[in-house]
């Protein structure tokens, strides 16, 4: 989610605008709505679409992948790969979205927790469970202090109400293990490979299996990177319709299941595989309509900055209208759905504008006084 900016391409900024919406719209849909107990066809799909939140994070996963994995291998091949500045860009690309994340969380939930606009939501005590803690015992010193080094699910917990924030820090480590990697096998360094294999060890002994696991779906996108950019592996033409087809039908289907089963990591890892087939048949196509190109090129250049600010400004707005108790499907609660996903979209942009937007200038700013430092 943290790209939306490093590459344009109609079907990639389609994908990453809806990844974001679904994932606001899963929240919401948790924090509003009563569950699932039976209605018409368009409360099922209604249902269906604002369950597939998770599944859109593991979308995210595979474009960054993509995305920062195969700038990684491009630039090993190119023999322009530099450590240290793509370490640095890295850092400022997160942290110029978290930062401010990290304070609209410290206000919105002060102000939730200060005026006890929803006193059981706040608490973890509300029905459903998005928020099944304590929110004040996350906006701890130390809790922050973790979260901005993305540290976040893997040795503190995500920062007040904002559990979206868990994925940063996989995204983050996934930046710097992949390369640290990648580098020695390229160069057949083998000295430089084994500290890299025992920090993987060691992420991975922090992490668990999950953390593992969503390595492994994130450089597979890097791996689609490397195969589109191989001669003779359709790495310019664009695919047949039927193997576009069979990729959206593949895909379609594995998130189909993956709602339906339980939650694991091997189900997250079928998504990953559907949608790397997907990305590989489709990426590089313009949309058909050049009106839903702009708006996929708008929700794609917030979709960060919609990630990581979302949660705990949908959690006040919701708590405030509610009390934290949840509602019925009807007209009443999809008018406050709407309303809050406005706030959430108009909330997100405008901390694009204010800080995201600028990524570029800080990167190349923070590079001319890591040479002059030198």
């Amino acid at each position: 989610m943290s790209d939306a900016g490093s590459r344009h391409d109609d079907v990639l900024d389609l994908i990453r605008g809806m990844a974001a919406l679904l994932v606001v719209a899963g929240h919401l849909r948790a924090l509003i709505f009563e569950p699932w107990d039976g209605g018409g066809t368009l409360q099922l799909a209604f249902y269906f679409v604002t369950a597939l939140g998770h599944q859109a994070v593991i979308v995210f996963f595979v474009l960054s992948g993509y995305l920062v994995g195969g700038s990684a291998i491009f630039s090993m091949r190119r023999g322009s790969w530099n450590f240290r500045s793509y370490i640095l860009r890295r850092y400022i690309r997160l942290s110029i979205v978290l930062l401010p994340a990290l304070a609209l969380t410290l206000i919105l939930d002060y102000v939730g927790i200060s005026t006890g606009v929803a006193e059981s939501l706040y608490a973890g005590q509300s029905s459903g469970a998005l928020i099944n803690f304590d929110v004040s015992g996350r906006l701890a010193p130390d809790v922050l202090l973790g979260n901005i080094f993305f540290l976040q699910s893997i040795i503190v917990q995500t920062f007040g109400s904002n559990g979206a924030l868990w994925s940063l820090a996989y995204e983050f480590w996934f930046y710097i293990l992949f390369p640290a990697i990648l580098y020695p096998l390229s160069i057949r360094n083998g000295r430089l490979l084994w500290p890299s294999l025992l920090a993987l060890l060691g992420f991975v002994g922090l992490s668990g299996l999950q953390g593992a696991g969503y390595f492994g779906i994130w450089a597979m996108g890097a791996l689609v990177a490397h195969l589109r950019g191989r001669p003779g592996l359709n790495s310019r033409g664009h695919a047949s319709s039927k193997y576009i087809l069979l990729a959206m039908t593949t895909f379609l289907g594995a998130i189909t299941l993956s709602v339906k089963a339980a939650p694991s990591i091997w189900m997250d890892v079928c998504v990953a595989i559907a949608f790397s087939l997907l990305i590989h048949a489709a990426v590089d196509r313009p949309l058909p309509l050049h009106g839903l190109s702009r708006i996929s090129t708008f929700f794609a250049k917030i979709s960060y900055s919609l990630y990581a600010t979302h949660l705990p400004l949908v959690v006040l707005v919701v708590g405030a209208a509610t009390g934290g108790a949840r509602q019925q499907f009807g007209m009443p609660a999809l008018l406050l759905f709407a309303s809050a996903l406005l706030c959430a979209i108009a909330a997100g942009y405008l901390v694009w504008y204010l800080f995201e937007r600028h990524t570029s200038v800080c990167q190349i700013r923070a590079e001319m006084i890591l040479r002059q430092l030198k």
